[in-house]
């Protein structure tokens, strides 16, 4: 049964609108998005990455199939040399880029991927890491097709998401899953659909949380480090 990503996509349906929706991407498209709303957002999807890195770099290690070892080492590498380095050259536009916390909704979702790496299988980990691919492009390509031609200051952003060459690393993530899940028990698929949708939930968050600029709700206490 290959009907995995078909499956959890319907699942998602409501949420993918309302990412979509977002006033984070509604402004983002509009290009009239906050420098600090960007900044913060930039800030927390850096620290995102290298823990996204890590968990395919962990998927490549125990993927069942040499070729798809390879394009997971691959997309781990990528995540470091490419969008890291789209995320440098926005924030050398920034100051005091240390001295923002990581927000609550980053810290539960790189825990969430790292937690992925230690509790489940190879399923569980595709599951868990396909959102950020498969959201993205869908996020970047709607948001691309709205643009007018007129001067975007986030159109470099917009752009790398609607990249051919990305639809092609999401179509490849996805028929990766879909195997897996073909292979896996009624329970493991069970698990994959939980993580799929679990991590959907945290993109949604993780906009959300940028919009808004989220801090810790304990920041005002006076905690000794």
């Amino acid at each position: 049964m290959t009907d995995f990503c078909p499956q959890v996509w319907e699942k998602i349906q409501p949420l993918l609108k309302a990412t979509l929706d977002h006033p984070f991407n509604r402004e983002l498209s509009a290009g009239t998005l906050s420098a600090d709303i960007f900044r913060f957002y930039l800030i927390q999807d850096a620290r995102y990455l290298a823990d996204f890195s890590r968990a395919l770099a962990h998927a490549a290690a125990i993927a069942p199939d040499p070729d798809d070892a390879a394009f997971l080492a691959g997309s781990s590498a990528n995540v470091i040399t490419v969008e890291r380095g789209l995320h440098e050259r926005y924030l050398a536009r920034y100051e005091g880029v240390d001295n923002v916390p990581t927000s609550p909704s980053a810290t539960a979702y790189n825990n969430h991927l790292l937690a992925a790496a230690q509790r489940g299988g190879f399923g569980l980990m595709m599951a868990t890491v396909l959102p950020c691919f498969w959201i993205y492009e869908y996020v970047g390509r709607a948001i691309h097709a709205e643009q007018s031609g007129a001067p975007n200051p986030y159109g470099e952003w917009i752009q790398t998401y609607a990249d051919d060459g990305f639809s092609q690393s999401v179509a490849r993530a996805k028929d990766i899953a879909d195997r897996a899940a073909a292979s896996a028990s009624a329970y493991e698929r069970a698990a994959m659909v939980e993580a799929f949708v679990r991590s959907a939930e945290y993109e949604w968050m993780f906009w959300d949380s940028a919009y808004r600029q989220e801090v810790w709700p304990t920041a005002g206490f006076a905690i000794q480090e």
